[in-house]
């Protein structure tokens, strides 16, 4: 419920949510991809958690649904289900109310998650471990989210949990300055060029930086920078993820400031957080 409505979401899950359940340890939450395709991320979890002795009995699998227009007008859901702009839910932005389906309110995506990480606190006696987890568009989800999210602290203090942050192959990152690397050097990093600056000078907004912060992120960009770099996150890469025209790559000149494949791209960002807060950052990434 928020401010007097009800507001939903589709899920999968090997549980329901709005029980309390004894004996899980585990939760995780995986975020699906730009296909939207929850259900196929859930079974990925879930086969997983199979072929780990016990896993399936002590853990919470949970795979969020977040919806567009399209998909709300194809399933013709009631008007107390949330859906997002296309690109808007994986970095966190209002849900939308239009003209052709209203909606009571309007929350971050971001803030669903919020809203799923405390139940699971609150009705999971035995837990011990949240994941949040995500690939592709699910992990541009997750990586701004390990910044920007304000329960973590609640999570980890009043109900003792570790959280770990576990994101893969994203096409593109939250940078925590306005530097980017130096093209041709080792692992150099700095200000783009005046002309690079005005061929794509968006560069350094978000959902790529951290200037013109949606709502929910809106938070300063010190605290931004404190609370992602002392989170647990840890980034998978592809090691045959380097075709520069692969599908769903994001090739525009923001992303491509940050590299030209995914792979690259991934292990650039390692270096930026190296660069940005020294080597004591792998303590927790």
């Amino acid at each position: 419920r928020f401010e007097g409505d009800t507001l939903r979401i589709p899920y999968f899950s090997n549980r329901r949510l709005d029980e309390t359940l004894p004996g899980i340890r585990r939760a995780v939450v995986v975020v699906h991809g730009t296909l939207r395709n929850a259900h196929a991320y859930f079974h990925a979890i879930e086969a997983a958690a199979a072929e780990v002795p016990g896993a399936d009995t002590t853990s919470l699998l949970v795979a969020p649904q977040f919806l567009t227009e399209a998909d709300v007008a194809a399933d013709t859901l009631p008007d107390d289900h949330l859906f997002w702009a296309y690109m808007g839910w994986r970095q966190g932005d209002q849900s939308l109310s239009t003209v052709a389906h209203p909606r009571p309110a309007r929350i971050s995506s971001f803030a669903v998650i919020d809203t799923i990480l405390l139940r699971l606190a609150q009705n999971l006696p035995d837990l011990e471990k949240i994941v949040i987890s995500g690939h592709s568009a699910g992990g541009q989800f997750v990586n701004r989210y390990a910044a920007g999210n304000p329960v973590h602290d609640q999570l980890t203090g009043a109900w003792g949990l570790e959280v770990q942050y576990l994101f893969s192959n994203p096409s593109a990152y939250l940078y925590l300055d306005e530097r980017r690397w130096v093209p041709g050097s080792a692992w150099s990093f700095a200000p783009p060029s005046p002309e690079q600056v005005a061929f794509c000078p968006g560069y350094d907004l978000y959902k790529y930086g951290l200037n013109d912060l949606n709502e929910y992120m809106d938070i300063g960009t010190a605290t931004l920078r404190a609370q992602y770099s002392s989170r647990r996150v840890a980034c998978l890469l592809g090691g045959n993820d380097n075709d520069p025209n692969s599908g769903y790559l994001e090739k525009n000149c923001e992303a491509m400031l940050q590299g030209e494949t995914r792979l690259q791209r991934g292990l650039l960002y390692r270096r930026h957080l190296i660069d940005t807060f020294g080597m004591e950052i792998l303590a927790n990434h």
